[in-house]
């Protein structure tokens, strides 16, 4: 099973993912961003300034994402936690709508007002000037009818409590229910 968390930057998808490897027994979060740091690192400078300062524009991103993950998929029987932000449906149908083809996954999108979001931004160091603070509005906007298969505002949550939430018995996670380790994380 694939466990997507969509949503905004610094709406706590990779703490979200964290707390949620510890609380699901034979789960593994695969992030990746790592693939996208991997491209600026090899990738010529004049060729990023064609990304638009987005390493999801580069193809290779994609294309390198879907294959680990299908492949990942296709070999482990855990869940597999995957914390990112996709807010072009055409990337997105591109990497998870093609996974969803061939291997069970579910979307969970995690959102924020607008102001806590900034806030937890601020907390990481990432200040108004920076870039997931300036690509907010945009993400805001692309996730307002997004097809998700759930939505958990976290607003007045922590990264542990949306966990618990998305992994508790009957909550927006059910398949994790036969997974989850009784009496605690």
């Amino acid at each position: 099973m694939i466990l997507w968390l969509n949503g905004p930057f610094g709406v706590g998808k990779t703490e979200t993912a964290d707390n949620l490897r510890r609380l699901l027994p034979d789960s593994f979060v695969y992030d990746p961003e790592d693939a996208g740091a991997f491209l600026v690192r090899h990738i010529p400078p004049a060729m990023q300034a064609l990304s638009g300062g987005d390493y999801q524009n580069h193809p290779p991103w994609r294309a390198v994402n879907y294959e680990m993950l299908a492949y990942i998929a296709g070999h482990y029987r855990g869940t597999l936690i995957v914390p990112m932000t996709i807010t072009r449906r055409d990337y997105w149908e591109e990497t998870a709508g093609r996974l969803a083809k061939q291997h069970p996954l579910r979307q969970v999108l995690l959102t924020a007002p607008r102001e806590v979001i900034l806030r937890r931004l601020a907390l990481r160091g990432d200040g108004a000037d920076s870039w997931p603070a300036k690509q907010l509005d945009r993400c805001l906007a692309a996730f307002r009818d997004w097809p998700a298969d759930e939505i958990l505002d976290t607003g007045g949550l922590d990264a542990g409590e949306a966990a618990r939430r998305i992994a508790q018995p009957g909550g927006l996670f059910p398949a994790c229910t036969n997974t989850l380790k009784r009496g605690g994380a």
